[in-house]
C-alpha cells in the first residue's frame, strides 16, 4: 500500500458514527467526472425543517502543500457543480492539515 490508501484507509475508521462511508468512488453526472477519496452521509433531523441529508467530500493528499490544497479545491468544486441538489461539505485531509473547503 501507499500513503495516500493508508490516509484513506484510517479516515475511513474514523468516521464509523456516519449513516454511510464510502472509498475510491468514481461519479459521472451532468457531462463531469472524477473520484472520490471518501465520501460520508449523515441525516440530520432539524426541527420544523424535516430530515436533512448531508454530504461530505473528503480529499486526501499525502502531504500538505498550497499547490495540493487549490487541486483538492478545484475537485471539490467539480463535484459540487456535478450534484447540485446535494447539500455538501467538503473537508482536505492531509497528514499535516484537516481543513474545510469553501
Amino acid at each position: 500500500m501507499n500513503k495516500h490508501q493508508d490516509l484513506v484507509d484510517m479516515l475511513v475508521k474514523r468516521l464509523k458514527g456516519y449513516d454511510s462511508i464510502e472509498k475510491n468512488i468514481l461519479y459521472s453526472n451532468k457531462g463531469l467526472c472524477g473520484e472520490v477519496d471518501v465520501e460520508s452521509w449523515r441525516n440530520v433531523q432539524k426541527e420544523n425543517h424535516g430530515l436533512n441529508r448531508w454530504y461530505h467530500f473528503y480529499e486526501v493528499k499525502s502531504r500538505h502543500s498550497t499547490k495540493n490544497y487549490l487541486i483538492a479545491r478545484k475537485q471539490f468544486y467539480r463535484y459540487r457543480k456535478a450534484f447540485p441538489n446535494r447539500k455538501i461539505k467538503g473537508i482536505y485531509v492531509s497528514p499535516e492539515l484537516v481543513r474545510r473547503m469553501l
